[in-house]
């Protein structure tokens, strides 16, 4: 909303400013921004379509809007609506969606990794194999990140929806990030709910296996054993469609 005021009241200021035709104008306050955005292409097409071409249409926008404001009323009230249903259209569905599919990942899946043992808060061992038989979504995060305490709220939200023995949560902690005294006090300080279990990952045990990890919170989920979806990263303005996938996906493995 922001870059869509401020380059309609830039449209407007070069107008009326320097007397230029409506075409004119719009190129000469677009094409910087719009090289670039466009050189995601070059530099990092994991932006893409994000950055661009999306996050450039609230620029085209922003022009737009300025260009129907030095019209009749009738252009300036459409100009208006026509911003408002784009903004409501994004928010609810174009923004959730593009992050979502930015999230979604393929991840090569080692079958030794069920066969890791890791830490629980007590220091004991944890043998995941004794899981093969749930319906289970394993997330990895490291003590202090921000967008792994977002999704931790919305996989308690997907918890508590389905209340099954059959599924299960595990929140296993990088050990090479963070230390397993920090590990505990984490747990002290954000006990887990019924069927969620936090655990420790010493010495990158699990990890190993996923050696292309890019970002945190990186989730793998199963069904039986079997991995079915990968995802890495986590935007809070994707939270209600992440959930709504998540709680369609676990239904599908325990309805089978």
């Amino acid at each position: 909303m922001v870059l869509t005021v401020s380059y309609c009241i830039l449209y407007l200021f070069v107008y009326y400013k320097f007397k230029l035709s409506a075409g004119i104008t719009a190129f000469f306050i677009l094409l910087t921004p719009f090289l670039i955005d466009s050189s995601v292409f070059f530099t990092n097409r994991d932006l893409i379509p994000v950055r661009f071409p999306y996050a450039t249409t609230f620029l085209l926008l922003g022009a737009m809007l300025g260009y129907f404001l030095t019209k009749t009323a009738i252009y300036k009230i459409a100009g208006i609506l026509i911003t408002c249903c784009y903004f409501f259209i994004s928010w609810y569905y174009f923004i959730p969606v593009l992050l979502n599919n930015m999230e979604e990942v393929n991840t090569q899946f080692n079958n030794e990794f069920l066969s890791t043992n890791v830490l629980d808060q007590r220091g004991d061992t944890l043998k995941l194999n004794t899981l093969r038989q749930k319906a289970l979504i394993v997330d990895f995060f490291f003590v202090g990140c921000p967008p792994c305490e977002e999704k931790r709220k919305m996989l308690e939200d997907v918890k508590n929806e389905i209340q099954n023995n059959r599924f299960e949560i595990l929140l296993i902690c990088d050990g090479t990030i963070s230390t397993f005294k920090k590990f505990q006090e984490y747990c002290i300080n954000n006990p887990p709910k019924k069927g969620f279990q936090i655990l420790y990952d010493y010495g990158k045990n699990i990890l190993k296996h996923f050696p292309n990890i890019s970002a945190y919170p990186f989730e793998l989920d199963f069904d039986h054993g079997k991995l079915i979806k990968s995802y890495t990263g986590f935007s809070s303005e994707g939270y209600q469609r992440s959930k709504r996938i998540r709680i369609q996906t676990i239904k599908e493995i325990l309805n089978d």
